[in-house]
């Protein structure tokens, strides 16, 4: 293990080559517009991810919304199938549609309450 003298000497002795200053100028200012650009690219990253989670969450509203419109304005069609189907898969299918579509309408506006939820989990993950 190192200890403080030792780390002093060393630190004390270390000389690097600086060359000419505007060379040493010029790298710093290239490294720093990296820097900056990557900076750009990620605050554009996270304007995208905040805009494909308000997309997704209102895209589910909808569609949750229209579909639970479109299942409680359709006719119930039992009587109709039930004389032309024997098939008791098919009949429970039919008589229970209003629920089926009321439950693909609430698992779509859970998707989007969780994409908001990563994408907010995500921005303070690179915030900190």
């Amino acid at each position: 293990m190192i200890n403080d003298n030792q780390l002093d000497n060393m630190l004390r002795d270390y000389n690097p080559e600086t060359g000419n200053g505007r060379d040493i100028i010029a790298d710093l200012e290239r490294r720093m517009d990296a820097v900056d650009m990557v900076k750009e690219y990620q605050e554009r990253q996270m304007a995208q991810l905040r805009m494909r989670a308000k997309i997704a969450f209102a895209a589910g509203m909808v569609m949750g919304c229209v579909l639970m419109i479109i299942a409680y304005l359709l006719p119930s069609p039992i009587e109709i199938i039930t004389v032309t189907t024997g098939s008791p898969v098919l009949n429970g299918l039919i008589e229970n549609i209003h629920y089926i579509l009321g439950s693909m309408c609430i698992m779509l506006m859970m998707y989007g309450g969780y994409e908001i939820t990563q994408a907010r989990e995500y921005m303070n993950q690179k915030n900190s």
